[in-house]
């Protein structure tokens, strides 16, 4: 095997982990605040304003993450790990094909829903856009849901291109996870 192709390998699995965090951190928000009236009623009970402000901090950081990873393939001279980055490198040497160019355009179409909340509301403080009252970064759940599939996809099949295994992350659970913090909150209320 190559160098570049082991090289190339062990970029993807960097990436791949980010790919994985973003989803933990994605499930762990649907868990706490999308669980449904129970989950939400035990939350409010326990310590509302706490869960409010987690809320809020979850779904920003969840954006972070998205944007991370379908940011540009090279900003200010640098080369980022993200989903460009790898489009580039598959372009570059034809080993592209639908599944990675489908699932590629998917996120970054869900990505043109978000960018503008990320540069003028969760990077920075945009003075324009804090005086105008106007919400960016306007989607559905329905598109979160797709991304995240789309993600799913696209790592997979770059994986497969590359050489390596496909690895299911869309459910990740684990000792000491959110669900078991659900729990031992609805068993101490």
């Amino acid at each position: 095997m190559s160098d570049e192709v082991t090289e190339i390998q062990r970029e993807f699995e960097l990436f791949r982990e980010q790919a994985i965090y973003c989803r933990i951190q994605y499930n762990n928000y649907c868990a706490l605040f999308e669980a449904g009236p129970v989950v939400e009623k035990l939350l409010e009970k326990v310590a509302y304003c706490f869960f409010r402000d987690l809320n809020v901090m979850m779904r920003e950081h969840v954006l972070l993450q998205i944007s991370k990873i379908t940011d540009p393939a090279k900003q200010v001279g640098r080369a980022n790990l993200t989903v460009s980055y790898f489009d580039n490198y598959l372009e570059m040497r034809d080993i592209t094909n639908e599944q990675t160019r489908s699932s590629s355009g998917a996120m970054h179409h869900y990505r043109s829903h978000i960018i503008d909340a990320r540069n003028k509301i969760l990077s920075h403080s945009d003075l324009q856009t804090a005086k105008s009252g106007i919400a960016l970064g306007g989607h559905t759940s329905e598109d979160v849901t797709n991304f995240f599939k789309n993600l799913q996809i696209y790592c997979d099949e770059v994986a497969r291109v590359l050489g390596l295994s496909p690895c299911e992350f869309s459910h990740v659970p684990g000792e000491g996870d959110v669900i078991d913090f659900i729990d031992f909150l609805d068993r101490k209320h």
